[in-house]
């Protein structure tokens, strides 16, 4: 608190100074610090909600993780469904890198699926083409309808500088009300709210595939698309070690 000379009147001050000043480069250790701390707290939370309803906490999580990866079976399709999530982090990393905060995801891996979904479906080949044009067909498709639902924000964001945070989230339940009018209308079987299923030329294949030659192989779904995911992780993770690439987390 200080007085004004000559006036009389008496002006407040804060008494601690806060100044924003611009955060160099982040140690390595703070990315993982802050993902850990992230995951021990929301388990904390839970676990006191969890004991607040009533439930035991330790059950529920030791069911959570037996069922995630409890045998070899489940972890296979734990894989399964980490596979995308993977090619997602990857492509958002990129994104964050260069300050465009893209929240539509979500929304682009549905309009990518679509589109490889359309090879198959529409169809644009025949079910007897030989997997190493279908799948290789399928990918790119998919790719370019991933690229033209992120493409929307982008230009609204360089021409209008209309808010990418607010286009991008907003797309993903107009991808999800996409998909779905083409899943239950449009490619439904038989009135069932699903598509016919894919021929084997459009499959990548699988472990259980190889169940014949190794019997313990048999029932695991773990596919060829989570090296695709590996190699795509491993090489971003090099780009990002190199001089020319901006501070990031990219390279884990």
């Amino acid at each position: 608190m200080s007085s004004r000379e000559g006036t009389g009147r008496r002006s407040w001050r804060f008494p601690i100074e806060l100044r924003l000043e611009p955060r160099g480069a982040p140690p390595r250790w703070l990315g993982w610090a802050v993902t850990l701390g992230a995951v021990a707290i929301g388990l904390l939370v839970g676990a006191v909600v969890l004991r607040v309803a009533g439930g035991d906490p330790w059950r529920a999580y030791a069911y959570m993780v037996k069922a995630a990866f409890g045998e070899v079976g489940v972890v296979s399709d734990t894989l399964v469904k980490a596979t995308p999530l993977i090619l997602l982090a990857s492509g958002l990393c990129l994104a964050f890198t260069m300050k465009m905060w893209n929240i539509g995801a979500e929304g682009q891996f549905f309009l990518g699926a679509f589109g490889a979904s359309a090879v198959v479906l529409t169809p644009m080949l025949p079910p007897e083409t030989s997997p190493w044009l279908m799948i290789p067909a399928m990918v790119v498709v998919g790719m370019l309808a991933g690229a033209v639902w992120g493409f929307v924000p982008g230009y609204l964001k360089s021409k209008f500088n209309v808010n990418e945070i607010i286009t991008t989230l907003m797309l993903n339940y107009v991808a999800v009300n996409w998909n779905n009018f083409f899943i239950y209308a449009i490619w439904t079987e038989g009135g069932f709210q699903m598509t016919r299923q894919f021929p084997k030329t459009a499959w990548l294949p699988r472990l259980t595939d190889y169940a014949a030659q190794y019997p313990q192989l048999r029932g695991l779904t773990l596919h060829l698309g989570l090296a695709f995911a590996a190699t795509e992780r491993v090489n971003l993770a090099s780009a990002a070690h190199s001089p020319s690439w901006p501070p990031s987390s990219c390279g884990g």
